[in-house]
């Protein structure tokens, strides 16, 4: 995916099970949002995107670089979005497209033995 973070775009990593798949959001730079959820075990940027790209309920999340912050903050109510804060070193992200359905992995190929000969199964 695509990340903004000081003006500069660079790829962030998704999870292997997000192959193909290229979730969107949209940045605003040293601005926060009241009402998020912090994710304490996540200790890097693209962790917190990607997992919340993964998650259901995520709409988006803060990732808040400053010193002693939580990095990582899940909003799941797109109503914080409305309540925002300057916050210098702090980058709001907006999930606009998360992965359709269609984008993700598709199931492997395997053979199985079927009577009579061989069969493809997806």
């Amino acid at each position: 995916m695509k990340h903004l973070f000081h003006g500069v775009w660079f790829m962030v990593g998704l999870p292997l099970s997000w192959v193909g798949c290229v979730p969107q959001y949209t940045v605003t730079n040293d601005t926060s949002a009241r009402g998020g959820e912090a994710q304490t075990d996540i200790t890097d940027a693209e962790t917190c995107l990607s997992r919340c790209a993964e998650t259901d309920t995520c709409v988006g999340a803060d990732v808040d670089f400053g010193a002693g912050a939580t990095l990582c903050w899940f909003h799941v109510d797109v109503a914080n979005f409305d309540n925002t804060f300057s916050n210098p070193n702090a980058y709001l992200h907006r999930l606009v497209d998360r992965c359709p359905q269609g984008k993700r992995k598709k199931k492997k190929k395997t053979m199985k033995i079927a009577r009579g000969g061989f069969g493809n199964t997806y």
